[in-house]
């Protein structure tokens, strides 16, 4: 499983940035999903449904005409693919050699004829796995 690095980013302020937002949030987060998807409004808005709820939280929205350029690098970057694909990994901040990585698994579509969505899902640590169910 490859490993990336992720500078921490607690606002995007760019288009460029909001990859490594959506993976800051995320790696703070606890096991679940987060997820976005393209409906033909003005914004689109990042999901995140925790394993353990079923409360839905919106981490942010963006403006429908960033998506697309913001699906593309977060492609480039972990599928090799700006278009579709799936991909796991693990990631931690860069600096922070102690931290245990966290594992993701990401599903992209970023093709106006088939759908514009993302699914990240951040996998449990081995604490998290197996600990009795909790509120998250």
């Amino acid at each position: 499983m490859k490993h990336y690095w992720i500078s921490r980013v607690d606002a995007p302020t760019t288009v460029a940035d909001t990859a490594d937002f959506v993976l800051s949030w995320l790696i703070g987060a606890p096991w679940g999903v987060l997820e976005a998807a393209d409906e033909r409004g003005s914004s689109v808005a990042w999901r995140f449904k925790p394993r353990r709820s079923s409360e839905i939280h919106t981490v942010c929205a963006i403006p429908r005409v960033a998506f697309r350029p913001i699906l593309a690098p977060l492609g480039r970057r972990f599928l090799n693919n700006p278009y579709r694909g799936q991909a796991l990994f693990s990631a931690s901040f860069e600096g922070d050699l102690g931290a245990i990585p966290i594992r993701f698994s990401l599903f992209l579509c970023n093709e106006a004829e088939t759908g514009v969505w993302i699914k990240i899902y951040r996998l449990p640590t081995f604490d998290e796995q197996f600990r009795p169910n909790e509120a998250a």
